[in-house]
């Protein structure tokens, strides 16, 4: 599924975030001290959106985004920090499945809080799936699926 494997430098402000988790801010800049050391290990991924309509990739700043990403925020945010590309896999996914291979990087994480998780979780609810399916797809019970809905009816109540 990676275009041709091979890795890209990419502007961050050209990469547009699904979801953005909250992070330990000691614990953060350690690691950017720790990038700007070693650099960017591992590469991300990115979906190009370009093809999407200009007001769907339309930046705070009034540019627009050329990609939407996968996985690799932290590693993103690092490469914000510092002021240097990011470098990144183009993938060729569907946004449902850009977004379970999103939520598969970031659900088990223990240290991750409920409400999180449950963020992370309502675009697949929104776009219609069952609790079973996304248990199915995402390694979780159907208990945790719907206790996500529980978390997301009460934010907004």
């Amino acid at each position: 599924m990676k275009t041709a494997q091979q890795i890209h430098e990419i502007d961050p402000d050209r990469v547009k975030v699904f979801v953005h988790r909250e992070r330990n801010a000691e614990e953060f800049a350690r690691s950017v001290e720790d990038t700007r050391r070693r650099g960017q290990i591992e590469p991300g991924e990115v979906r190009d959106i370009r093809h999407l309509p200009r007001e769907e990739r339309r930046r705070p700043d009034g540019g627009l985004y050329d990609f939407a990403l996968v996985v690799g925020g932290g590693r993103l945010l690092r490469a914000k920090a510092l002021g240097v590309k990011f470098k990144a896999f183009i993938v060729e996914r569907k946004e449902i499945d850009a977004v379970g291979r999103f939520l598969s990087e970031n659900l088990n994480r223990v240290a991750l809080p409920w409400a999180q998780k449950a963020r992370l979780v309502k675009p697949l609810l929104d776009a219609g799936m069952s609790p079973e399916e996304i248990k199915d797809r995402h390694s979780l019970t159907v208990g945790h699926v719907l206790k996500f809905k529980r978390i997301l009816i009460a934010e907004r109540q």
